[in-house]
């Protein structure tokens, strides 16, 4: 009797450590994850004829390229290269959305009706809290801080999602805003600067990815890409100005 006693106590601080309560599915399916989100580009070069052309003519005319951009702004290629700024955008998900993943694989600290609360500490000492509230029946909102060892928290990653209509995980339409400045304060190995704001819509079908970053450039950019699954990716990449280009690849 008295082995079990203690079995079963070392049970309970086992699932006290792991945050001790269960996680409602509705919260899960309702966070965002890289996997439905990330953009799509698997054409090697990533340029369609139509962009090679508009690149050669931003080059062949300097001149009136230097009058179309402002002194500072991105360079040309930005807008024709698409699978660099797909590669990018994807690059900065990626360092949100896997601290999302690793604090909804655990147990949460707080679990209700209207709100739940995950949070661990990273090996080398970064504390992560991710939080998501429920806003109405199929409406949720996230919020991931994290917090440099003894230090407080800092919002990093904020969104909503409307889950209205979804049939599988991760589906729906909402906003998201990553701030790598506030990544950089807290991790200063993250050297990336400045925010990036999108919408998204995902369903069984397709998803759709848009919106303006100033990472990198001191100009705002544009980005938008639609992937169906019965047909070739397509995206489409443009400044606040006038220059575009489209691509599409299998």
């Amino acid at each position: 009797m008295k082995q079990s006693r203690i079995l079963l106590l070392a049970a309970a601080a086992l699932l006290a450590a792991c945050g001790g309560q269960t996680a409602d599915p509705a919260f899960v399916d309702a966070a965002p994850s890289y996997a439905a989100l990330a953009m799509d580009q698997t054409t090697p070069d990533g340029v369609s004829p139509a962009a090679a052309a508009l690149s050669a003519a931003l080059v062949a005319a300097p001149a009136e390229g230097a009058a179309a951009f402002a002194p500072e702004s991105c360079h040309p290629h930005l807008f024709v290269r698409t699978h660099e700024v797909v590669a990018r955008v994807n690059r900065h998900l990626s360092k949100f959305l896997s601290h999302v993943a690793a604090a909804i694989g655990r147990r949460p600290h707080l679990a209700d009706a209207t709100e739940h609360v995950w949070q661990f500490v990273r090996r080398d000492g970064v504390q992560v809290r991710f939080t998501i509230t429920r806003t109405d029946a199929t409406s949720f909102s996230w919020l991931l801080e994290l917090a440099p060892p003894a230090g407080v928290f800092v919002p990093v990653f904020w969104g909503d999602i409307d889950r209205a209509g979804a049939t599988g995980p991760h589906q729906g339409k909402g906003t998201m805003t990553l701030d790598l400045t506030a990544l950089h304060g807290v991790v200063p190995m993250e050297k990336a600067v400045g925010t990036v704001a999108a919408s998204f819509e995902t369903t069984g079908a397709s998803r759709r990815l848009s919106g303006s970053s100033s990472a990198s450039c001191t100009m705002a950019r544009k980005a938008a890409i639609t992937r169906s699954r019965s047909s070739r990716d397509s995206v489409s990449v443009g400044s606040t100005m006038s220059a575009s280009s489209t691509i599409s690849g299998k």
